[in-house]
């Protein structure tokens, strides 16, 4: 079973004898209303320029692994004969 402490109840598991961090944020500024920040974002990179020229596809159905790393299906299949649905 859980459940949730009361707003601002002390827990018990955690130490309290740190100090709360008070964090100077003078030097920080909001940006004004209504601002697009747009502008923050980076520019996408440019698409790199490829020499494809060299590449060919396999005609479909092609064998393209060497023969020892092809899966082999030497194995018959597992017999199901003797399975049966209860109904």
């Amino acid at each position: 079973h859980l459940s949730a402490a009361p707003v601002g109840a002390t827990l018990p598991t955690l130490p309290a004898t740190a100090e709360p961090v008070s964090p100077d944020t003078s030097a920080l500024h909001l940006a004004p209303e209504g601002t697009d920040f747009s502008d923050c974002a980076a520019v996408p990179p440019a698409a790199p320029n490829l020499d494809l020229a060299g590449i060919e596809l396999a005609p479909p159905g092609a064998d393209v692994l060497e023969a020892r790393y092809r899966a082999r299906h030497d194995q018959p299949p597992p017999s199901t004969g003797h399975l049966a649905l209860d109904g």
